[in-house]
């Protein structure tokens, strides 16, 4: 947020001038910026690992919930896992949260559209993080076994191919876009039409 204040940075990263090119090089394609999902996703992980562990050593279901008493993070993996409640109300929140950060986008990035610098701050701050946040809690259900129908869709081999092909494009979609809109000879609304289309 530091450095978004020092340069004076709108949400609206299709702008044009200083902003954009600040945007683009203090901010978007640094690290600090970049590490937000990996982190997440590291935390994912080592909270997996945890409840996996607290699971082989306990032989029964009961040896089980009283070993993931001993840590609050095994205490919320146990909770998903034997609490259906518990677990719908992760992917209702998760659903709600990924929503709102992607179609967010269109009333800040709708040029025209005026908001003022600490809604712009924390927009480009959270947004990110939370979009991955809101993610994991319907995906990582699924990785303590639950969630059925979704882990078998994502079981299908189409999807491991399809999952590195998205990473590849995501490591490389800078350089790819600016090839991209370099061509362009005319002007481009953005409209949920052109972000689909894009993507694809």
């Amino acid at each position: 947020m530091c450095i978004r204040d020092r340069y004076n940075m709108s949400a609206n990263f299709i702008g044009a001038g200083a902003e954009r090119l600040h945007f683009q090089s203090k901010y978007y394609n640094r690290p600090y910026c970049r590490i937000n999902p990996f982190l997440i996703g590291v935390i994912m992980a080592w909270t997996y690992l945890a409840y996996k562990q607290a699971k082989k050593a306990g032989n029964t279901l009961e040896e089980e919930r009283e070993i993931c008493q001993r840590s609050f993070i095994n205490r919320v993996n146990y909770a998903i896992v034997h609490n259906w409640i518990f677990r719908y109300s992760l992917y209702i929140a998760g659903l709600a949260i990924t929503s709102a950060c992607v179609y967010t986008y269109f009333d800040f990035f709708k040029l025209g559209v005026n908001k003022s610098l600490l809604e712009n701050h924390f927009y480009i701050v959270f947004s990110r993080p939370g979009f991955v946040i809101g993610l994991s809690l319907i995906i990582y259900p699924a990785c303590l076994g639950k969630a059925r129908i979704l882990r078998t869709i994502l079981g299908y081999h189409i999807f491991n191919v399809l999952s590195k092909s998205i990473y590849a494009v995501y490591m490389l979609h800078m350089e790819l876009l600016r090839v991209y809109w370099g061509l362009r000879q005319t002007h481009e609304d953005f409209t949920e039409y052109n972000i689909w289309t894009h993507t694809i």
